[in-house]
């Protein structure tokens, strides 16, 4: 059994839909399961909720959800620090115009 590691790194100030869907991309390449991890555990917990919810197709509004009954209060209010409008509105596009990609592509 091997160990792999692959550094993305990933700036909340720069963080765009390229950016997403280039980490994702390398997410979906390397042998499971996975460890995702960063300093804040922002960055990283977002990044693994996406690749999730991408693959299960699930809607913005149900992301949030899920988020919620997984004990993360994604991009509402995350350790007490709250989350940009920008950044929630980014993953809010993502998630509405790649789940509707996955759910086509099955």
């Amino acid at each position: 059994m091997g160990l792999y590691y692959v550094n993305v790194p990933v700036k909340l100030e720069v963080l765009n839909e390229e950016l997403i869907t280039k980490t994702l991309k390398t997410l979906e390449q390397l042998p499971k399961p996975v460890l995702i991890n960063c300093a804040e555990r922002m960055r990283s917990t977002g990044i693994a909720l996406l690749s999730i919810v991408i693959q299960e197709g699930l809607t913005a509004e149900q992301t949030l959800a899920k988020a919620k009954s997984l004990g993360f209060g994604f991009l509402e209010d995350f350790n007490g620090f709250s989350v940009s409008p920008r950044l929630k509105q980014l993953f809010v596009n993502y998630v509405n115009h790649h789940a509707k990609i996955a759910v086509l592509a099955r």
